[in-house]
């Protein structure tokens, strides 16, 4: 596991596109990481489709990339997981819903956001010489956390929370996308393996 500290910096006029990711993770190893993805605004597009009383759930569709850029994590056997926040009714019928059950090692859902810490946690443990991976769309959960736990923190900024700015300087992931596209580049540089 890599460790990371948040850069200590003032938080009043930063722009996050000036931040550069710190070079020990330019040559991540696919052969020793794991990928934990967020769901919802992070896989596929919920803000303005789906309600929380299920409206619009026959409406959502992954972005694009997706299924092609987790397929070729899996084929090149990289641990994929899943952690989503939610009623794990609802959670589990948007995963069927998008046919993206069979990409992940494990799918794990929690009722409240504190909770993924705890989870990303358990996948450090069972992956402790790995390097844990964070994909997510929000900075006051998935990368917080990531950071918090040491992990590589990967924001996709889409979604309700794409105009959300840090707070504090553990909320700043090492890297910000805005597409799929841009991550599948990314993951191209890393390693030898090519997607």
């Amino acid at each position: 596991m890599l460790n990371h500290n948040p850069p200590n910096i003032n938080l009043t006029n930063i722009s996050l596109s000036n931040i550069n990711p710190p070079s020990k993770y330019s040559n991540i190893n696919l052969n020793q990481c794991f990928f934990v993805f967020d769901l919802d605004d992070t896989l596929y597009q919920k803000h303005n489709v789906v309600e929380e009383d299920r409206t619009g759930i026959e409406n959502i569709k992954l972005y694009p990339n997706v299924r092609e850029i987790l397929t070729q994590l899996k084929q090149n056997n990289v641990p994929l997981f899943l952690v989503t926040k939610g009623e794990v009714r609802f959670q589990n019928e948007k995963i069927d819903r998008l046919k993206i059950r069979e990409l992940f090692e494990q799918v794990l859902i929690c009722e409240y956001s504190e909770e993924k810490k705890k989870l990303f946690l358990t996948l450090l443990q069972k992956y402790p010489l790995f390097t844990g991976i964070v994909v997510g769309d929000r900075l006051s959960v998935e990368i917080r956390y990531g950071n918090e736990l040491n992990m590589l923190t990967i924001r996709l900024k889409q979604g309700k929370y794409a105009s959300e700015n840090p707070t504090e300087a553990i909320q700043i992931p090492q890297y910000e996308l805005n597409s799929w596209i841009k991550l599948e580049n990314l993951i191209k540089t890393w390693g030898k393996k090519q997607l």
